[in-house]
């Protein structure tokens, strides 16, 4: 839901570099990456996560070219996607250039759009999906087709020492 894969161009704002000074990593998370850091050496870090020897905070991580978010987005889920793409305007698009000009007002189509997910749904909103009644319907749904083939999964497995006699 209104997940920038991609990043915000927010971030790379000048709210969002306003932003991250006001925000700081929870010091365990800190302390982790520091020692990881230290074990390693700083220098075996890519030139453009050295500046974040101390761990980069949730702002920073959101801009479109910071080297964790172009490292997560190159990962697959594990499982099954499903995309909920916030807009503020038009609720579909049928061209790459239609699309481009859809947002949520945070995060944009391109950044939100995953090209692993299943299905794909845009909703009305201001990068508040999950208070969206389409979007919550949605995921009330895929949770039901999951539980229905889990159920039918359960059922077969009960069936197969019968029908191994």
């Amino acid at each position: 839901m209104d997940t920038p894969h991609k990043g915000s161009d927010i971030a790379s704002s000048a709210i969002g570099y306003i932003s991250a000074w006001l925000v700081d990593l929870p010091a365990s998370f800190r302390n982790v990456f520091q020692a990881f850091v230290k074990k390693i050496g700083l220098k075996k870090l890519t030139k453009k996560m050295q500046m974040f020897g101390n761990g980069p905070n949730s702002i920073e991580v959101l801009r479109p070219e910071h080297p964790i978010m172009e490292a997560l987005n190159t990962l697959n889920v594990n499982g099954r996607a499903y995309s909920i793409i916030g807009s503020d305007g038009e609720l579909g698009c049928k061209s790459e250039q239609e699309c481009s000009l859809i947002s949520d007002s945070i995060v944009s189509y391109n950044s939100s759009h995953y090209q692993m997910a299943e299905e794909e749904i845009i909703v009305q909103s201001t990068h508040n999906s999950f208070e969206n009644e389409e979007a919550i319907q949605f995921i009330k749904a895929k949770l039901h087709e999951m539980i229905r083939e889990d159920l039918d999964t359960a059922n077969r497995a009960e069936y197969i020492p019968f029908l191994n006699k």
